[in-house]
């Protein structure tokens, strides 16, 4: 459990530095202020902060079930499968839509 806690809480961290990060690069070429840092951050930021706020959310449930002192082996296999539909949804997305 110790485990889950720790990597709900970088995960947590990596969330806001990567989408602080894509929200300040569209602002910044949302107000035509193009360098090609700029481009490169909003192209490459967007997957691993949906993949932090997936690791976040899922392991947030997982301690709140285990709180409730329920197992969470189905849960586990379920978030994983909906995590990596949701992963392989947006790296289809952001390179060949």
């Amino acid at each position: 459990m110790n485990t889950v806690v720790n990597v709900k809480k970088v995960s947590l961290i990596f969330f806001i530095v990567l989408v602080g990060g894509h929200l300040f690069s569209t602002l910044m070429l949302a107000n035509d202020y193009y360098s090609e840092s700029m481009v490169l951050m909003n192209g490459i930021l967007d997957i691993p902060a949906i993949l932090s706020a997936i690791i976040y959310a899922f392991t947030s449930l997982k301690l709140y079930i285990e709180e409730n002192g329920k197992s969470t082996k189905v849960f586990d296999l379920v978030a994983g499968i909906i995590g990596g539909i949701v992963l392989l949804a947006a790296i289809y997305l952001n390179f060949f839509a």
